[in-house]
C-alpha cells in the first residue's frame, strides 16, 4: 500500500476556545494532504482541467479518536488508495 503523509502544526485558527482542534480543521488537513498527493501524481484539479476533465470528491468519511490535537501540536495526515475502479479511486485517511 502506497501511503502518502504530510506533517502539519495545528494553527491558531484551527482550534476551539478549549484549544482543541475543530472538526472542520481535520477536513482541511485531509483536503490539503489529498491535494498534495494528487499534485505529486499529476492528477490534481488543475492537471485534469488542462485535459478537459474534472474530478469530484463524492464522499468523505472521517473518524475522530479519543485524543483531540491541541494548538501548536504537530499532526501527521496520511492518505492512501484503498480501491481503484474504472473512473473511481477510493482514498482512506
Amino acid at each position: 500500500m502506497n501511503i502518502f503523509e504530510q506533517k502539519f502544526t495545528v494553527d491558531l485558527s484551527d482550534i476551539t476556545p478549549n484549544f482543541g482542534m475543530k472538526p472542520t480543521a481535520v477536513l482541511k488537513y485531509y483536503q490539503e494532504t489529498l491535494a498534495r498527493y494528487c499534485a505529486k501524481h499529476n492528477v490534481a484539479g488543475y492537471n485534469v482541467y488542462q485535459m478537459g476533465l474534472k474530478w469530484v470528491l463524492g464522499q468523505t468519511v472521517v473518524g475522530f479518536g479519543d485524543i483531540i490535537p491541541i494548538w501548536n501540536e504537530e499532526i501527521i495526515s496520511k492518505v492512501y488508495i484503498s480501491n481503484v475502479k474504472k473512473l473511481r479511486i477510493y482514498f482512506n485517511f
